[in-house]
């Protein structure tokens, strides 16, 4: 990937989730007061997955590393700069959960108990200093771009990973896949031709 599809990626994330200056201003804002409850989100998400049948291949000796991960990026959802080089971080997150052969359901799940932690948090937090609709819209945009970043980068990953596992199987070379695949688009756009 460049640099230029990590920052139209980003662009258009960013219009897709309303995830505005003001809101990661916001966001910058809450991280102090949310730094000493984030473990506690961790805790709930790993306390849920561990009840999952599907999830514990996932989880068999990793949870240590798995929990200081997940702990330390809800700590950058706070604090992160949401930029190209941002994406790019999360782009490798999605990219990761491919090699891991983990189902993309499980960034969706993951997220949502991500949010039935953090959402209460937020709310507690700010009854007073920040209006809550305001905290709970900064920390929902955020939460949506990760996903939508780390769902982007796992669709490509997987075809990619798929694509290596058919060259492989096949013996077909990459370059004539890529010619079988020019030729294809060739086809294509002329529906008469073939």
């Amino acid at each position: 990937m460049t640099e230029l599809y990590y920052a139209q990626l980003c662009a258009a994330t960013r219009e897709f989730v309303g995830l505005s200056s003001e809101r990661e201003a916001l966001l910058h804002a809450l991280a102090p007061l949310v730094a000493p409850a984030l473990d506690s989100v961790t805790d709930h998400f790993y306390h849920h997955l561990q009840k999952i049948a599907r999830a514990a291949p996932f989880l068999e000796g990793r949870l240590p590393q798995l929990r200081r991960t997940h702990r330390a990026a809800l700590a950058e959802m706070f604090t992160a700069t949401y930029d190209k080089d941002y994406v790019e971080r999360l782009y490798r997150v999605g990219d990761a959960h491919v090699r891991a052969r983990m189902p993309i359901e499980f960034m969706t799940g993951g997220m949502t108990l991500t949010g039935e932690a953090l959402i209460p948090i937020i709310v507690g937090l700010h009854a007073d200093k920040v209006p809550q609709h305001a905290a709970c819209s900064a920390v929902n945009a955020a939460m949506g771009f990760s996903l939508m970043i780390m769902q982007e980068s796992y669709q490509l990953s997987r075809l990619v990973d798929e694509q290596e596992r058919f060259l492989k199987v096949t013996g077909i070379s990459r370059e004539l896949f890529q010619n079988l695949a020019a030729t294809h688009r060739t086809l294509g756009k002329d529906p008469g031709a073939a």
